[in-house]
């Protein structure tokens, strides 16, 4: 279940705190005006899409508007479809530039770049103690009198 990109999990402990700050009575009136919002918003919608479509039929462009508010899921769907066509050349495209560059390399001996390993990093050197409690560099064991 996911809906405007919430989870189960989610949705339920939105609705848990809702029913914590709002209460029973009033979270029934708020799902009731949120549902009635929504039917006007689908509305607005579904009229919209309508007028839409006869404007672009009667210029003569072939379009389809959805007549369903669109979600994430189906704008997904409909720009893969678009974008169908146009990976499959960059794909060969891809596939032919390996093979040439692996023409390329292999009667010059060359072979792809090893990566590189990560630096060493080395701990500082531990300060050096006379056992007298002394603080480091700073008392040099000297005390100032």
């Amino acid at each position: 279940m996911d809906i405007l990109g919430i989870g189960g999990f989610e949705m339920l402990v939105i609705l848990l705190i809702m029913i914590l700050v709002a209460g029973p009575k009033r979270m029934i009136t708020w799902s009731y005006q949120l549902g009635k919002y929504i039917s006007v918003i689908r509305n607005m919608w579904s009229e919209t899409a309508k007028q839409l479509q006869k404007e672009l039929d009667s210029s003569g462009v072939d379009v389809k508007i959805p007549t369903d508010i669109p979600t994430r899921q189906s704008i997904t769907k409909e720009l893969g479809r678009i974008a169908a066509p146009m990976t499959k050349p960059l794909e060969e495209i891809k596939k032919d530039l390996k093979v040439t560059v692996d023409d390329v390399r292999s009667p010059m001996g060359i072979k792809a770049p090893a990566p590189k390993p990560a630096p060493q990093i080395k701990p500082p050197p531990a300060a050096e103690s006379n056992g007298n409690g002394d603080f480091g560099t700073w008392s040099n064991g000297t005390e100032q009198k």
